[in-house]
């Protein structure tokens, strides 16, 4: 018997090109450290307007737990990871035409969570297609949903 991971999903289409911002490395400093968790500010932010990376990881008992999967399905080990990022930022809005005028800082955060069983068959490929699958989602029909989030639209699919 020989298992493979398929991902019950219609075949991926065309896979878009996504850029990333890289993080320079030598910009961060660690400021918290735990066993499971740590949080670097970037050092080219100014004082009182840091940017921050947190990198966290923990074990998941059962990843089962709240899924609807029928136990009948489950593989004999529930255990898991879960893997979570998040990045913190403040942004400035400033009057460049009047500089008097008063500057208001603007905090605003992403995080990215993924949550994968502990399983030989899952490679660090799967996951990285996981990952840009739920990127994907917020580009569905190849076209930004951004604004219509920000507005609080859920419903971007058409039936």
């Amino acid at each position: 018997m020989s298992y493979t991971i398929v991902t019950n999903r219609p075949a991926d289409a065309t896979a878009e090109s996504f850029s990333r911002l890289p993080v320079v490395e030598n910009e961060y400093v660690l400021k918290e450290n735990s066993a499971t968790s740590a949080l670097y500010t970037n050092i080219q932010s100014p004082l009182g307007k840091p940017e921050n990376i947190k990198y966290s990881c923990r074990r998941i008992a059962d990843v089962y737990a709240n899924t609807g999967i029928d136990k009948v399905y489950w593989q004999p080990t529930r255990r898991g990871v879960e893997i979570y990022t998040q990045l913190v930022q403040n942004w400035s809005a400033v009057d460049s035409d009047v500089p008097e005028n008063p500057e208001y800082v603007l905090p605003v955060s992403a995080s990215i969570s993924l949550k994968v069983p502990e399983n030989s068959l899952i490679s660090v490929t799967d996951v990285e297609d996981l990952l840009k699958r739920t990127l994907g989602a917020l580009y569905a029909g190849n076209t930004s949903h951004l604004a219509e989030f920000l507005r609080g639209a859920t419903k971007l699919i058409s039936d």
